[in-house]
């Protein structure tokens, strides 16, 4: 593999990994940044819209038979209007905790949430009393103090993060929750928009690292090749090479040398072709390996 080549592929091979663990980090960062900000929005509305519910006749809402109500549809039309009042919310709904069961009291209307102009089952509202399985550990806090999910999480209703806050009656008392979803695929809309954009950086870092790299070599071996030319002529015999390299670095300093080598070898060459005509080939060879001494020879 030439040198040019090695060049190539070792400093393309550092700026990749340069810059990917670069965007990786920031990529990370970004994430975590992003989930910070959705999770304090979604705390900050729910606690916000759990204080526009009213605690005392959210308790009286005990079966399914009073979801025909005007006391129950009042407060399922502020669940819709929270819902509704960002883009990125799915549901807002009311919670609560009886023994060690969660239970929903109301539901956000139904909705064709899928766009397929029907309202499936999944569409429809859950009933008083209807029990939610498996409630992650930051919902059963939101009937504390407001909570929210630390990432998606999978649930009947698909990949969402959450928000939470609790519910009062007239007395102070935590009579339940107020839950506000986002869908996950909105979240994962930003990280690619975060990914395309490590990605895009990372395509222009190696491109850019691939030019800068050819430039740099062709700098660098051309008068190499350059040179190992010469001294593969040299090494055959032929002393009238001529190499130029005007740049004053490194390389110029090696060119240097090697003309003033090359100058040695060529002096070197006419002595011996001048002396060989008068004395014998062995008495030059001995001269020009400065082995003569005083005493006759």
């Amino acid at each position: 593999m030439s040198l040019r080549i090695k060049l190539v592929f070792g400093i393309v091979g550092i700026a990749f990994l340069v810059s990917g663990a670069t965007g990786s980090y920031f990529y990370f960062q970004a994430k975590a940044g992003l989930y910070k900000s959705l999770r304090q929005e979604l705390q900050a509305t729910a606690t916000i819209a759990a204080k526009l519910v009213d605690g005392d006749k959210l308790q009286t809402l005990q079966s399914p038979e009073q979801m025909q109500t005007d006391k129950y549809k009042n407060i399922q039309k502020l669940m819709g209007k929270i819902a509704q009042s960002n883009a990125e919310f799915l549901y807002a709904y009311t919670m609560r905790q009886q023994k060690d069961k969660v239970r929903f009291v109301v539901d956000s209307p139904a909705s064709d949430d899928n766009n397929n102009g029907v309202i499936e089952e999944m569409e429809q509202p859950a009933e008083i009393n209807e029990v939610y399985s498996n409630p992650p550990k930051s919902l059963l806090q939101g009937f504390v103090t407001p909570s929210s999910d630390p990432r998606p999480w999978k649930g009947k209703w698909g990949w969402t993060i959450s928000g939470y806050a609790p519910i009062y009656n007239s007395q102070g008392e935590s009579v339940g929750l107020l839950g506000i979803d986002m869908s996950a695929d909105r979240v994962d809309k930003k990280l690619y928009t975060i990914r395309r954009a490590g990605l895009v950086s990372l395509i222009l870092s190696v491109l850019l690292a691939i030019s800068l790299t050819v430039y740099f070599s062709g700098q660098f071996v051309t008068p190499l090749k350059e040179l190992e030319k010469a001294v593969a002529r040299v090494g055959k015999g032929d002393y009238s090479v001529d190499v130029q390299y005007k740049k004053k670095d490194e390389i110029g300093r090696v060119f240097e040398y090697f003309n003033r080598m090359l100058q040695g070898l060529r002096e070197k060459e006419l002595l011996k072709k001048s002396l060989g005509k008068m004395v014998h080939s062995d008495v030059v060879e001995h001269m020009l390996d400065n082995r003569l001494s005083l005493g006759g020879d």
